[in-house]
Parts: structure tokens; C-alpha cells; sequence
């Protein structure tokens, strides 16, 4: 009895490892294509987007401004 217990123990440690492995290659994956975009957008900065421009051309109400 002791030996199943502790042989369903290791299968579901071996699992477990598994998993966070697959986890641990997951979040890599991801970091890696947060870190190009980042570096991506770190490299527009400098020149004028379609997003600036409509940013820049966008109209709020007159109570949403600065006081003179």
C-alpha cells in the first residue's frame, strides 16, 4: 500500500514538473514578444505615426482645457 502511494506521489510530482515546464517555456515566449514590441516601439518614437497625428488632431470640449 505504501509503495502505490508513493509510486501515484512521483507520477503526480512528474506531472507537476511537466506542467510548470511547459509554463516556464510559455512566459519566455511571451517575454521574448513583449520585448520586441517594446523594442519596436522604443524605435518609432522619434517619427510621426497615423496614431500621433490623430492624437494631436483630436477636439475636447472647452472645460477639459487649460485655464489661461
Amino acid at each position: 500500500d505504501l509503495r502505490a502511494r508513493l509510486q501515484l506521489r512521483e507520477k503526480e510530482l512528474m506531472e507537476t514538473r511537466q506542467a510548470y515546464a511547459e509554463l516556464q517555456t510559455q512566459y519566455a515566449a511571451e517575454q521574448q514578444t513583449l520585448l520586441k514590441r517594446v523594442s519596436q516601439l522604443e524605435n518609432d518614437l522619434p517619427g510621426h505615426t497615423a496614431q500621433s497625428a490623430e492624437a494631436h488632431a483630436t477636439r475636447f470640449p472647452p472645460w477639459m482645457g487649460f485655464k489661461k
